[in-house]
């Protein structure tokens, strides 16, 4: 039990109690001490450890030892994660690049630095413009040459001209969206410094100026894109001062050609806009110039920046005119002016409205009338249709009726013929009887041996032809009758 508190002891101040403050121990994880002690490197850590003649020795954990006489200093870990890289600059003046997630140590004999930095996140219609030393790939090229040359220049051997060595040892190339880049130690970005704002506006202010250098970026945008523009000071023909507000409507099409031919495309608009609408301005009057400002939404009217915009890998889409600000005297004039314009119009207007009014009117007495003698022919129309049809109904009935009349009339006249035909048929069925009774009494008679003959004269002859009958009143004379034989 002793000897383990005096181990402890020992370990953790081997000089004493009495020991000075440079000979106090301390944790070498909290910086660098000098004295030997029992040294735990845990897993996952590593310590520099400088002995007396200086030499370095990175040791990595888990290890116990005892540095005697040595200088230790804990190693820092750098640590970077996805979508991060990084940076390590060398003693000997090589840069390096790691992706992550990577993991290293801080190493004294070949760090200068190292620093955790951000991949550069590009989205669908964002670009960057990245550069690259070939001082690697010309060197072995050039080493080529020299060896294989006898009297030719080595950079002619190479196909290397002399005055474009250096320009083309560096190439360039453009990254497009979307993707997470990390530059190689020998690529560096194209740094944008554009025309801006100069307080930052965002929605086109009117005191708002454009300003070289104002906006300094590294992604470039490959979409539609717009800007707010004001030309101040454009002066019409007949001397008066205006300042046009416009919105400019463009996008980029090719970024090898803007970097080939501008610095500043925004500059190059700036410029040729203006020129465009100094032009339009100098060749009217302040009044032509205020009835031909809807010109302003044709492209046709800028000739000079739709031009400049194809010659740096632009096209222009629109331009939207948002308006003019003139000097305060014009102003004041321009502002009578159109009151009075305006009271003249909306005394027109109500006028105008007035009478409509009153032409509505009349066209709603007018429509009312139309529909009331429409509705009144309606009624008249609806009372003669009914009465045709109450007409033809006493037509339909006495049709009807004269109908059921000759049927019944046919009925009583075959009724009439029927019993007729019946009265005949027993009159000839009597008669029929009575000539067979006497056919058989004429029979009987001729089988008596009566002559049938002399006994048909004899009937024909006694029966008379006339019957006459005279009446006469008593005391009278006797009466006298000729009678004709003839007849």
């Amino acid at each position: 039990m002793k000897n383990f508190k005096f181990r402890k002891m020992a370990a953790n101040n081997p000089h004493g109690p009495n020991a000075t403050a440079d000979q106090k121990v301390r944790d070498p994880r909290e910086g660098t001490y000098k004295f030997g002690r029992l040294l735990t490197i845990k897993d996952g850590e590593a310590f520099n450890i400088w002995d007396s003649k200086g030499k370095l020795k990175v040791v990595h954990g888990p290890k116990h030892l005892r540095p005697f006489y040595s200088e230790v200093e804990m190693c820092h870990k750098y640590v970077c994660g996805p979508g991060k890289y990084l940076k390590i600059q060398h003693k000997d003046g090589r840069m390096e690049h790691l992706r992550g997630p990577q993991m290293t140590w801080f190493d004294e004999l070949n760090h200068e630095t190292i620093e955790v930095r951000d991949a550069i996140k590009l989205e669908a219609n964002e670009a960057i413009v990245v550069y690259r030393e070939l001082r690697e790939e010309w060197a072995e090229t050039l080493d080529e040459a020299e060896e294989g040359s006898t009297e030719k220049n080595p950079r002619e051997e190479a196909n290397v001209p002399v005055a474009q060595d250096q320009k083309n040892r560096v190439k360039r190339r453009i990254v497009h969206g979307p993707t997470v880049f990390i530059p190689a130690h020998n690529e560096w970005l194209h740094k944008f410094s554009w025309h801006g704002s100069q307080n930052g506006s965002k929605t086109g202010a009117h005191n708002d100026t454009k300003v070289a250098h104002a906006v300094n970026f590294k992604k470039i945008r490959c979409m539609p894109d717009h800007m707010y523009y004001t030309v101040r000071e454009m002066r019409t023909s007949d001397d008066a001062k205006l300042s046009v507000h416009v919105m400019i409507f463009y996008v980029l099409e090719d970024i090898e050609k803007m970097l080939d031919n501008s610095n500043d495309p925004p500059g190059d608009f700036i410029s040729a806009a203006g020129a465009d609408i100094m032009a339009f301005g100098a060749s009217r009057t302040y009044e032509e110039f205020l009835a031909d400002s809807n010109q302003f939404g044709e492209l046709s009217t800028f000739p000079i920046l739709s031009e400049r915009m194809e010659s740096i890998g632009y096209r222009l889409l629109k331009v939207v005119y948002r308006g003019y600000d003139t000097s305060g005297q014009l102003q004041n004039m321009q502002e009578n002016a159109i009151s009075t314009r305006t009271r003249l119009r909306l005394e027109f207007d109500q006028a105008q409205q007035e009478q409509a009014n009153m032409q509505m009117r009349l066209t709603a007495e007018e429509k009312r009338a139309q529909q009331q003698q429409k509705l009144e022919e309606s009624k008249k129309y609806h009372q003669q249709k009914l009465a045709a049809l109450d007409y033809e109904a006493k037509l339909k009935q006495q049709d009807l009726e004269y109908k059921a009349k000759l049927s019944q009339k046919d009925e009583s006249h075959s009724q009439q013929i029927r019993h007729k035909k019946e009265m005949d048929e027993l009159d000839v069925a009597k008669m029929q009887q009575i000539n067979s009774a006497r056919l058989n009494m004429l029979q009987q008679m001729k089988n008596l041996n009566v002559d049938l003959t002399q006994f048909l004269v004899a009937e024909v002859g006694s029966k008379p032809t006339q019957h006459m009958l005279f009446e006469t009143t008593g005391g009278g004379a006797s009466p006298h009758v000729h009678i004709n034989k003839n007849r």
